[in-house]
């Protein structure tokens, strides 16, 4: 039998892709020429810029992790969640459990540069910090972490790496990757295939607001919110 958890841990600069740059990491470091008309590269370039628009970018800026990241986002290590997908231990030298790593890694990096690094130091300097009073006060601090996670694929793992192989397509604008608005189609099929099972009819929680606006909700949708940052109309 596999272990639920593992008495290991990260830190930030330790868990990066390494020497598999096997997806496109979009910034405005990477960025190149598209095939897209001029408002459409203009459109995303300033997109890639963003709040950063001006400023130097790490090159290791979305290859690497922060201290602090596990405060934001849901976390696990990669073998917690291969174990979750395939209920085994990686083999060696086996290149589906390779690929599977790879991507798992990736989800987790994506996951995780969803906020800007800024966002992330800050965060963590203020845990700290109420760390810091609570112990003045002979408490243990207010923060609770009661693990472990699900043995579950319960944050949408094998959704996000099914949107990652997608992504290695040839493009409308590239052809060296299909694009966010593309790949994102997938989880949406999830999604409308989830509410049409049986198992989203029997027991579910409908609710309308005052304008008549009507909300759905099941437990089927493994699909963390958190994880991917956005959520389907």
């Amino acid at each position: 039998m596999l272990p639920n958890f593992l008495l290991e841990m990260w830190c930030g600069e330790c868990y990066t892709t390494g020497t598999s740059h096997l997806f496109h990491v979009a910034s405005p470091v990477t960025h190149g020429d598209q095939k897209g008309n001029a408002k459409e590269t203009l459109e995303t370039k300033e997109r890639l810029q963003g709040v950063w628009k001006g400023k130097i970018r790490d090159p290791m800026d979305f290859l690497r992790a922060r201290d602090g990241e596990h405060l934001m986002t849901p976390f696990e290590c990669d073998l917690c969640i291969f174990r979750k997908l395939r209920k085994i231990d990686p083999r060696p030298d086996n290149s589906q459990d390779e690929l599977l790593l790879v991507c798992i890694r990736r989800i987790n990096l994506d996951a995780f540069w969803a906020r800007a690094s800024t966002t992330v130091n800050q965060n963590r300097r203020q845990v700290n910090a109420s760390l810091k009073f609570s112990k003045l006060l002979g408490l243990p601090g207010s923060f609770e972490h009661k693990g472990p996670y699900p043995t579950h694929d319960h944050c949408g793992y094998e959704v996000a790496c099914n949107m990652l192989l997608h992504s290695k397509n040839k493009g409308r604008h590239d052809p060296t990757h299909t694009q966010f608005a593309t790949i994102r189609r997938l989880r949406s099929v999830y999604s409308n295939q989830c509410r049409a099972a049986p198992q989203a009819n029997i027991t579910h929680l409908s609710m309308v607001d005052t304008k008549g606006k009507y909300s759905r909700l099941a437990d089927l949708l493994r699909t963390s919110a958190d994880l991917f940052g956005f959520k389907d109309s």
